[in-house]
């Protein structure tokens, strides 16, 4: 079979080719037998043409008023106790809302704005964000009550999550997660050194791993029998690329599970090197062999970098979008002004609407339709298209200038990191494919970015 370079990936497992097809995500093996996917074995290039055309294309199709919104991220808290270096929320070069904490009032119009948005999806989602969202911790314990009742009314079911930055978690207040059953997720940089270098309080002396760390091990004992985990982000920054590092001791920390991405910055202070790339790039690939690794002996290795990419390839899933934003998926900020997701919260560039005029049906159509990877042209030759979805849109925003825009350098680090999760997953299908049993099928094969805002 010959392979047009633009439909498919080929990567070769101990001598066995296997074909991915970029349009549908189904894998092929060499041989019947290494079928990765169900599906007839034979294919030609004439036959990957007309499954590449049979995917509906959402770009011609998307119409505001059929798509509500099921995921909310409620900004309650623009103010935070720590002064981290790289936070995109405080750059004075990014336009941001003054510090405001929401009112449990405008929290409660905000849940009835969601319930009554979401139309006839059976789920919806609050995402607690700031600022430090614990800082107005009583409006995130009025909502989440609220949200809880009005949800029960509605016959839905509400779902809720928190990112914190883990200096708040008194006692008090992880008896109340665990009541509402929040999935947590802390921002922690790795070891005390790291961590407090780039984490530091207000005064810009003072590390805050010594005060997350004892309230973090309190958290996790309590979520022990809780179907969410709690899982740890770390953002790597210069004078921490070592990714593999980072992850092993969040991880000793009792976190269920880790993320690490790299922050997002023109700050020559802040950005990586060239060589702190590579030495990035270089951990991410042993940590997905280490994820085969724990896999084939039955374990879970809680990396979700690798494990969020296996569950992809394991469903089938492409997408035309990076995420949900806009479309299932929006910011919100204190005074009910609705943004395409958190990280735009205060930018009236992306402003979609707000609670009491509703939702801006014409600039949601024109974004969502101008934004499908199918029109940029820099996708097309990239079999990663229906994979990333053509990037965050605000990380773009940061680094080329405008949301459409993506570093060629970017890109190739991603093509990298990809392919070795396109490969364990293969591995893990070949020698223990009952191992992919856990991960239950989340995202439709042809989904035009995750509705749930979750990637």
């Amino acid at each position: 079979m010959n392979h047009d370079d633009t439909l498919t990936k080929v990567v070769d497992i101990d001598g066995r080719k296997y074909v991915y097809l970029v349009e549908t995500g189904e894998i092929f093996g060499e041989e019947p037998s290494d079928l990765a996917h169900d599906s007839d074995f034979e294919i030609t290039k004439a036959d990957l043409a007309r499954r590449a055309e049979s995917v509906e294309a959402p770009a011609e199709q998307f119409e505001s008023r059929r798509f509500g919104l099921r995921t909310l991220s409620i900004s309650v808290a623009g103010d935070c106790n720590l002064g981290c270096s790289y936070c995109y929320v405080f750059d004075e070069e990014t336009p941001v809302p003054a510090p405001a904490r929401i009112d449990p009032a405008d929290g409660r119009r905000q849940i009835d704005f969601l319930i009554d948005a979401a139309g006839d999806a059976e789920r919806v989602t609050v995402t607690f964000f700031g600022g430090e969202p614990l800082l107005n911790v009583n409006a995130v314990r009025e909502i989440a009550r609220y949200g809880r009742e009005r949800a029960d009314a509605a016959g839905k079911r509400i779902g809720f999550t928190i990112t914190t930055n883990g200096t708040l978690l008194t006692d008090e207040v992880v008896a109340f997660l665990r009541e509402y059953d929040m999935q947590v997720t802390v921002s922690l940089d790795g070891p005390r050194a790291v961590n407090d270098a780039r984490r530091p309080f207000k005064d810009g002396v003072s590390g805050s791993y010594d005060r997350i760390a004892p309230d973090v091990a309190k958290l996790l004992d309590h979520y022990s029998d809780r179907r969410h985990r709690v899982g740890a982000r770390a953002t790597l920054s210069r004078g921490n690329a070592d990714v593999e590092r980072v992850v092993e001791h969040l991880l000793g920390m009792g976190f269920h599970e880790v993320s690490a991405s790299v922050a997002t910055t023109a700050d020559p202070e802040l950005a990586f090197t060239d060589a702190e790339y590579e030495q990035f790039s270089e951990g991410l690939d042993r940590l997905a062999r280490r994820f085969v690794d724990a896999a084939l002996a039955g374990r879970y290795f809680g990396f979700t970098n690798v494990s969020g990419l296996v569950r992809r390839f394991h469903d089938g899933s492409v997408r035309d979008y990076p995420c949900g934003a806009t479309i299932g998926l929006a910011g919100s900020d204190s005074r009910g002004d609705l943004y395409v997701c958190h990280r735009f919260v205060g930018d009236d560039r992306f402003k979609i609407g707000s609670i009491d005029r509703g939702l801006d049906h014409d600039f949601r159509n024109d974004f969502v339709r101008s934004r499908s990877v199918r029109l940029k042209e820099y996708c097309r030759p990239c079999w990663l298209r229906h994979l990333c979805g053509g990037g965050c849109y605000h990380e773009a925003l940061l680094s080329g200038g405008d949301d459409f825009s993506r570093l060629v350098s970017v890109c190739d680090r991603l093509r990298r990191f990809y392919e070795s999760c396109l490969r364990a997953y293969l591995r893990i299908a070949d020698k223990n494919p009952v191992f992919l049993d856990r991960f239950e099928p989340q995202i439709d094969r042809h989904i035009h970015g995750d509705p749930t805002g979750t990637v």
